[in-house]
């Protein structure tokens, strides 16, 4: 059984060979990949997150001149053009799907498909995101209590975005925005235990990618140390 946030099924739909490869090679989870001095590298609309027209072309639709008013608006966009939908999220069927094919579909089925949505607007838009994978701590708990036999696997995908000078957490699911946060923490809202951060979603393996993510979960937290 996998939690809302964290349902995936198996396949790279639409992804290229050469990308698909390339994330196998990598699909390792690392907390301190992030220079947050140099916040203009993460503008990039990397080729995995889909067509850069089309996104381009939405993300100039979207009306505000500040940056909270430019995110208020991607929510606003998302929520009235792709809506939750309860089969994506079922087992087998929570795939990897990016920007353009989750808007062709006009659903998604949990946090990782809204943070594609979220992170390629926010870029087209002039303001630098970056993905981050937590796991509950109660599930930290358990997968240690049990040696991997979980009953479930309970995770959030959050975004850090440069605003007004400076970096902060963002969880797209409800357009939460925490201006107090330090992005070396590694315990966020939940509460959460961060574990992976990077510029590239589906190199960074999120849960829609359901196999891969669920290797390199167990991988990173048979190794856990709490210290």
């Amino acid at each position: 059984m996998l939690s809302a946030c964290a349902k995936a099924g198996g396949s790279a739909r639409g992804a290229t060979p050469a990308i698909r490869t390339t994330a196998a090679r990598s699909a390792t989870a690392t907390f301190d990949r992030i220079d947050y001095a140099h916040p203009e590298r993460y503008l990039e609309l990397k080729a995995s997150l889909g067509d850069r027209g089309a996104i381009e072309r939405i993300a100039a639709s979207l009306q505000g001149d500040s940056d909270e008013e430019k995110l208020r608006a991607i929510y606003t966009w998302m929520s009235e053009n792709v809506r939750y939908n309860k089969d994506d999220a079922r087992d087998g069927r929570y795939h990897w799907r990016n920007f353009d094919q989750l808007v062709s579909d006009k659903t998604h089925g949990g946090c990782a498909d809204q943070s594609i949505l979220f992170g390629a607007l926010a870029r087209a838009k002039g303001i630098p995101a970056v993905w981050v994978k937590t796991m509950d701590v109660d599930w930290i708990q358990e997968f240690e209590r049990t040696k991997g036999a979980v009953s479930s696997w309970r995770g959030h995908v959050f975004s850090e975005i440069f605003i007004d000078g400076r970096w902060r957490l963002l969880d797209e699911t409800r357009l939460k925005i925490y201006d107090n946060y330090d992005p070396h923490s590694r315990i966020l809202p939940g509460p959460r235990f961060a574990y992976d951060k990077g510029d590239d979603p589906f190199e960074l393996v999120l849960s829609s990618r359901y196999e891969l993510w669920k290797e390199q979960t167990s991988a990173y937290f048979s190794r856990f140390d709490r210290s």
